[in-house]
């Protein structure tokens, strides 16, 4: 019995992955990112809002899907697509830096104009 206890936990650490569900955001004094996440086990989708320069540069995915990606070594790779919708999506890392933030950078560019920031550490919206 106490091996089944313990086989049972052990596979629950080895499938169990960090919690990126949830709104994350990133203020500053002329922009604002944020990302909406939701996660199924390694899976995880969502969307993004980018508004830089003051409001003058938007790149916004509404209720549109623009972001898929899987966590993989504790760490989450997505596909970002622009708002734009023209071209490949980019690439970008996401990685937890604390319980309630996480660092995104942009590993490639999405090959259409966009306006989503090549570095940000953002927090869960609570």
């Amino acid at each position: 019995m106490k091996t089944l206890i313990i086989t049972i936990i052990t596979l629950f650490a080895i499938v169990s992955y960090p919690n990126y569900n949830g709104k994350w955001i990133e203020e500053t004094e002329s922009s604002l990112f944020s990302l909406t996440l939701t996660q199924k086990d390694s899976i995880v989708t969502g969307r993004h809002s980018s508004i830089m320069l003051y409001g003058n540069r938007i790149d916004d995915s509404g209720e549109e899907e623009s972001i898929q990606g899987t966590i993989k070594n504790g760490e989450l790779i997505v596909k970002i697509k622009s708002a734009y919708e023209i071209g490949e999506p980019g690439t970008a890392k996401i990685t937890f830096i604390g319980k309630d933030s996480i660092h995104f950078k942009l590993i490639t560019q999405p090959s259409c104009e966009n306006w989503i920031p090549n570095e940000a550490i953002l927090t869960k919206v609570k």
